[in-house]
């Protein structure tokens, strides 16, 4: 995916998405391919995209690219962004990715019916004694 970023019959429109779904699956070893993509000259939504996505992605070797980002680019929102995206990197802000890959590690937890039984006669309780 991350060789047709690079390729010159690749669309532009196309090569936004692949940027965005390397950033919402986090591979990590994308990370390079984004940054390379961010290095070329290309319009405002594709640098956002790309600095976005690698936040996304988490890794490490964007740091020192983002920081440039945050210092340089003429764009606000590109540098609000590349905050963003290094505080997902120090792990201060969860990423898409982090939060789905948690949530299909830890099985929904099901709570034993003589719990909720429990529960359910506590609450009972209590609505009878706000009733008298």
């Amino acid at each position: 995916m991350s060789s047709m970023l690079f390729l010159r019959s690749t669309e532009q429109i196309v090569k936004l998405h692949l940027v965005a779904e390397l950033g919402r699956i986090g591979d990590a070893e994308g990370a390079l391919a984004v940054m390379q993509f961010l290095a070329q000259p290309e319009d405002e939504r594709g640098r956002g995209t790309a600095v976005f996505a690698l936040g996304e992605i988490g890794s490490d070797k964007a740091t020192s690219l983002l920081n440039k980002i945050v210092a340089d680019d003429r764009n606000p929102m590109i540098r609000r962004l590349a905050q963003e995206a290094l505080r997902k990197i120090d792990g201060e802000m969860p990423v898409e990715h982090q939060k789905q890959i948690a949530s299909e590690q830890e099985p929904h937890a099901q709570v034993p019916t003589d719990q909720k039984l429990s529960n359910l006669r506590e609450l009972d309780k209590k609505l009878s004694d706000q009733e008298r």
